[in-house]
């Protein structure tokens, strides 16, 4: 993966990591040549740690920089949680 690219993945098999993954979400992948020489990706999953899973679970995307709309509809998603997460310590 050269540096210039952002690469993302999405996910089409989640088992056993339900917890983890969630289908049909994008998920960012970190670039390591040692775990691509064994069919493996390093993502970051919903821990929001990075973790190694085999490739055949994800589609790859490459990207020669970050689309605006990724970083758009990342921020509403953060408003909206903290709009939730406000009305579940309120108890609205």
């Amino acid at each position: 993966m050269t540096a210039d690219k952002r690469h993302f993945a999405i996910c089409v098999d989640n088992a056993d990591y339900e917890a983890s993954r969630i289908l049909r979400k994008i998920y960012q992948i970190i670039p390591d040549e040692a775990a691509a020489a064994d069919d493996l990706l390093r993502i970051v999953d919903e821990s929001g740690e990075d973790y190694l899973y085999h490739k055949s679970h994800f589609i790859v995307m490459e990207f020669s920089g970050v689309p605006k709309c990724i970083g758009t509809f990342r921020a509403r998603i953060r408003f909206r949680r903290s709009i939730w997460m406000r009305n579940v310590e309120v108890g609205a």
